[in-house]
């Protein structure tokens, strides 16, 4: 009975502690905004309220959008820093003055309702004191009013001077914003008498009459403003929706956005620093490895540089991060790092005239996905970024385009022995990103074919025509594909025949004449002599590499639940290169995953004797042989694992586990103990922590 008991709370145990997170496209249940305010904690409850009159719907929606205290805060801290009016030094000027507004409203303003919720608190956050203030609390014949005035902006679009006026409604409650267009005279007035409230004139003379110093005040907000027949004008009512929104008007909200892509990658301090960027991708079938690769290329508008007395250079360091995403899940992310060194000759002659395009490439599988491609520059702290949506042929075999690329050179390599971006079989582009050229550019269209022997009569065409407002130009190009190849390249030249204008490109291909792919693109031809185009920089792989493609393939079958393809993949590139261990150790994780324990014990095997992955091989191997009801080597093989990092909780609650199967209770205590000083937040390690003691205690009292 006892055995039963352990081997119902391990079978308990694993289905929650490692289970396989699967994808899913259940769509999620939306909260309402008041739902999401509910769920926070106080401490950002508060902020919330503090900033209320002043953070933007969309700052709004980003901020109930982050699900942990650590985007919150670095958020907050952005939040201020795109306020300060002056960055660079330790004061946060706009933040002091408006905490001090907040707690001056809550303290004198004060009703039934926290001051910062009452419309005095209101108008004096957003636009503190005013230059004037008349308090007619106590006049005969007209409900408790006051009026502030203030110096407008007129570059805020504020008059030069104007009023706010605040009453109490049928003189009671708290003050409340007067409208002169909504509430009108009517409502200011308490004796009626010998009025007819319906007849304006008539509430007109008796308001100057009991109190002439406010009469033209509560027709308009605006002194000197004319008011005809004595009616109260409309202009108030702009005035105080201008005022609401002046907080808001002065902030550029971009940031939030990228603070949602980027919250966790970019450091606050970087995310003040936008550089707009030139961006231009493509997809391309290598049929050496039948996957499809993304390339890209970024261009951004400014790069800042740095000075080495040391290599007597200028020097920049730039972060890549690519991330691919299906809706919120990470399909596959990398990054690379690039560091470059220009004497001041050079800085002057070829980065400043040209710029810098970094160019990438990655396998890529079917589907469709947002694309989002950062690049962080540690000089200035600078970022830029782009976001995509990209569409994946379903079928990589299928024919299918390679472009149209416009560009202004094209190389033919001597040997087809390296990877790297915009490179098409012998073919090499020199890519510009704006796509902005030259008349002294020769402009080439670059288009290809892929699987081009499943073509009937296969053909190519591609129409250059320039957009409406300039000289019509107008050019059809067509090639026939080879039924012998299954890729095919072609360049079509077209300079010395464009006009300076914006031009359209549609390339075409055909099978038995009939369109089975369109692509489009588009160019600009300036009036410009000369054009400077961008350096390139790119990493190379050699194509004897090539099984890591099948690695990072996998890779992203994994991230979207697709297990069998991705145990394909694996397995395809560790037949052909078996040291590739990042690689090795994500194959048997998978294979763990799926209860495939001895072939994962097998894969494992590649990763002995490789002192930097000990850690991994002892845990992994322990784990499988654990699953494997071989007790006495996983305990040997965790317990390695353990001395070499003995912090890791899955392979301490494994150790545990492994105890508890040998009936070894105290050590597996031990263990579970150890587990939980890592991370309390373990509520099924708690359990079964609870459910041993108990057999130990039932087990003592029978021995008595």
């Amino acid at each position: 009975m006892k055995k039963r008991l352990i081997i119902i709370l391990l079978f308990a145990l694993s289905l929650s502690l490692f289970s396989i997170p699967s994808y899913s496209k259940t769509k999620k249940t939306k909260l309402s905004t008041k739902e999401l305010i509910k769920r926070l904690p106080k401490k950002y409850k508060d902020w919330l309220d503090l900033v209320y009159y002043i953070i933007t719907p969309i700052e709004k929606k980003v901020f109930l959008q982050l699900t942990n205290n650590r985007d919150r805060d670095a958020f907050i801290k952005l939040f201020w820093q795109h306020r300060d009016p002056t960055p660079g030094t330790p004061e946060n000027e706009f933040k002091e003055e408006h905490i001090r507004r907040f707690k001056y409203a809550n303290k004198h303003f004060k009703t039934t309702r926290p001051g910062w919720m009452t419309d005095m608190g209101k108008i004096y956050i957003i636009l503190g004191p005013p230059n004037t203030h008349n308090n007619y609390d106590n006049e005969f014949g007209i409900y408790p009013l006051k009026i502030w005035g203030y110096y407008g902006d007129k570059k805020l679009g504020l008059p030069a001077y104007f009023r706010i006026i605040f009453f109490k409604r049928n003189g009671i409650g708290e003050y409340v914003l007067y409208d002169p267009a909504f509430d009108g005279p009517a409502s200011i007035l308490r004796d009626t008498e010998g009025v007819d409230i319906t007849d304006i004139n008539s509430i007109y003379r008796k308001l100057k009459e009991i109190a002439p110093s406010i009469a033209k005040s509560v027709l308009s907000l605006i002194p000197g403003e004319e008011s005809f027949f004595s009616m109260p004008t409309t202009r108030g009512t702009v005035l105080l929706s201008q005022i609401f929104e002046l907080p808001k008007k002065r902030v550029k909200v971009n940031y939030a956005r990228q603070f949602l892509d980027f919250k966790g990658i970019v450091k606050v301090d970087y995310a003040m620093n936008y550089v707009e960027n030139d961006f231009l991708y493509t997809l391309n079938y290598d049929p050496s490895t039948g996957l499809n690769f993304l390339h890209f290329s970024i261009k951004p508008h400014r790069i800042s540089l740095a000075y080495s007395s040391e290599k007597d250079k200028y020097y920049f360091a730039l972060k890549l991060d690519v991330s691919l995403k299906k809706g919120d899940l990470i399909v596959y992310h990398y990054s690379k790092r690039y560091s470059f060194y220009f004497t001041e000759d050079e800085v002057n002659t070829r980065l400043k005239p040209s710029g810098l395009a970094i160019n990438d490439m990655f396998p890529i599988i079917p589907g469709d996905y947002q694309l989002i491609v950062l690049l962080q520059n540690s000089v200035k702290r600078e970022f830029t970024y782009s976001k995509n949506e990209i569409k994946v042929p379903l079928s990589p075999k299928s024919p299918h385009l390679v472009g149209p690329i416009p560009t202004y050179k094209v190389d033919r390599a001597a040997l087809d022995v390296v990877y790297r971006p915009f490179k098409f079989g012998y073919f090499l582009l020199n890519i510009e990103p704006k796509k902005f050229f030259s008349l002294a550019d020769k402009i080439k269209i670059f288009v290809g074919a892929n699987n081009c022997e499943k073509l009937k009569n296969g053909k190519i065409e591609v129409i250059v025509k320039n957009r409406p407002g300039y000289p019509k130009f107008s050019k059809t190009f067509e090639v026939q594909t080879p039924k012998d190849k299954n890729t095919f390249y072609k360049s079509f030249l077209l300079s010395g025949e464009l006009p300076s204008a914006v031009f359209d490109v549609t390339a075409r291909l055909y099978s038995a004449n009939i369109p089975i792919d369109t692509k489009e693109s588009n160019f600009t031809i300036s009036p410009i002599r000369n054009v400077s185009h961008p350096m390139e920089a790119f990493k190379v792989m050699d194509k004897r590499n090539k099984a890591l493609h099948y690695y990072r393939i996998a890779n992203e079958y994994e991230n979207l639940g697709n297990l069998k393809k991705a145990e394909y993949y694996y397995e395809l590139g560790f037949s052909k290169i078996k040291d590739f261990y990042e690689g090795i150790i994500r194959y048997t994780k998978l294979l763990i995953k799926q209860n495939k324990y001895e072939k994962a014990l097998s894969v494992v095997e590649s990763l002995k004797g490789v002192k930097k992955f000990d850690f991994e091989y002892y845990a992994l191997k322990g784990e499988a042989q654990f699953y494997l009801n071989d007790f006495e080597n996983a305990l040997n093989n965790l317990l390695k694992a353990n001395k070499i990092y003995d912090s890791d909780v899955h392979v301490i609650n494994l150790l545990g586990l492994t105890f508890l199967r040998m009936e070894n209770f105290d050590q597996a205590l031990k263990a579970f103990k150890a587990s939980l000083s890592i991370n309390e937040d373990q509520q099924e390690i708690k359990n079964l922590i609870k459910r041993i003691k108990s057999i130990q205690k039932k087990k003592a009292d029978k021995k008595n």
